[in-house]
């Protein structure tokens, strides 16, 4: 079992960033951009409670589970979320629909 927290995953993602600024890759102005993030990130109540405990499994037991309700779930965009898939086909940017799709999810 283990846990997984959204809040610790983004962090150590800063981290990771931050190290590699201190090792000389980045400047000033990428170093505060991550700080002003981090602080960003421990202000934002909704991960405060985004944590899950996750049991594994193996994988012949995870196809098991997820094939049981495989050809249930929705499979393109415009069942997901069709919003996003009407500004795809409006000739919308590519990365205004990804953040559009995350927004919705």
């Amino acid at each position: 079992m283990s846990y997984e927290h959204p809040l610790a995953y983004l962090l150590g993602i800063e981290g990771i960033a931050l190290l590699r600024a201190f090792g000389g890759e980045y400047d000033r102005e990428f170093v505060e951009t991550r700080l002003a993030e981090v602080r960003r990130l421990l202000d934002d109540t909704s991960l405060a409670s985004a944590a899950v405990v996750v049991d594994r499994i193996g994988t012949a037991e995870g196809y098991r589970a997820k094939s049981a309700t495989y050809d249930d779930e929705p499979r393109n965009l415009a069942d997901l979320i069709p919003e996003a898939a009407h500004a795809a086909n409006a000739n919308t940017p590519a990365v205004i629909v990804w953040h559009f799709q995350l927004a919705e999810l």
